[in-house]
């Protein structure tokens, strides 16, 4: 894996890359709410760059106030015309993977919707993200649909494991978002298990546990330990974009969390001296389902 700089919803992308230039080698460019302004002068030099230093990027689309699901056409429609343009500045500067948003229904929202309703909203989400991921095969850029936090329908991993179904020759798969598992009660380590075969991106930050405050790696309530060993044993080679609030807090971050990947990586390495007792169970652990 590549650790990763997230410029945190600011458009200064170059300025921001060459910051953090002495710590970083690879960059998630965050686009600013709810548009996407680069100029081409500027995405011309963040792709210069990138094949000058060897740099790796990845995409976050924009999100607030926006819907893919949405039953406002008019707003379906704009978060889809914003999720395509952001394939296609992927595409520009050489990014490898666009991050977004599912369906931003709140779950109150969600539970209060009629069975006729819930499905309508599904149907829209998939049928969008049907039509990103031809237009990102032909790109030739992935798409990462992050899970999302507390208070959110697309929490749970049924969610999205309900929206990938059926698109394996499309570029879908997932961004596991460390901190929103984690305002969620749910175990960080057992999200990105249970998408390990579909793992696209990550992003890692924490928090209290009750909001998504975006502190530094090691600084809220996340047990990171489990984390680095299931990113190991998943072997993921993508990126683990650092969504703290600024750079020197994602260099913390970046310390900490290579540090236990280190640790992680040795300790499987090293073969278990534990004698097996005979007529033991020598299969693997099973993985908890989540919901």
């Amino acid at each position: 894996m590549i650790y990763a700089a997230s410029s945190v919803l600011r458009e200064d992308w170059l300025a921001y890359v060459r910051e953090g230039l002495g710590s970083f080698r690879a960059f998630e460019l965050a686009c600013a709410e709810p548009r996407v302004v680069v100029s081409a002068g500027e995405l011309e030099a963040l792709a210069r760059l990138r094949e000058k230093e060897g740099l790796r990027y990845s995409v976050h689309a924009p999100f607030r106030r926006l819907d893919v699901g949405s039953a406002s056409e008019s707003l379906q429609r704009r978060t889809e015309k914003l999720y395509r343009r952001s394939l296609e500045v992927a595409a520009d500067v050489g990014a490898e993977l666009v991050v977004m948003h599912p369906s931003m229904v709140g779950e109150g929202e969600w539970s209060a919707l009629p069975a006729r309703a819930q499905a309508a909203l599904r149907a829209r989400e998939k049928a969008a993200f049907e039509r990103l991921g031809r237009r990102a095969n032909a790109l030739g850029v992935r798409i990462g649909v992050e899970n999302m936090p507390r208070h959110r329908a697309a929490r749970h991993a049924g969610w999205l494991h309900s929206l990938l179904e059926g698109f394996e020759g499309l570029a879908l798969g997932v961004t596991v978002d460390v901190g929103h598992a984690q305002t969620c009660g749910i175990p960080p380590s057992l999200f990105l298990e249970e998408f390990a075969p579909r793992l696209f991106h990550v992003h890692a930050h924490d928090n209290s546990g009750q909001g998504d405050e975006h502190r530094a790696v090691g600084d809220g309530s996340i047990d990171w330990a489990p984390v680095a060993r299931a990113l190991v044993a998943a072997d993921f080679r993508g990126l683990v974009a650092d969504e703290a609030l600024n750079l020197p807090a994602q260099l913390r971050g970046k310390e900490r969390l290579l540090a236990l990947l280190e640790r992680a990586a040795r300790a499987r390495r090293t073969p278990d001296p534990s004698p097996r007792k005979a007529g033991g169970n020598s299969s693997p652990r099973r993985a908890k389902k989540l919901p």
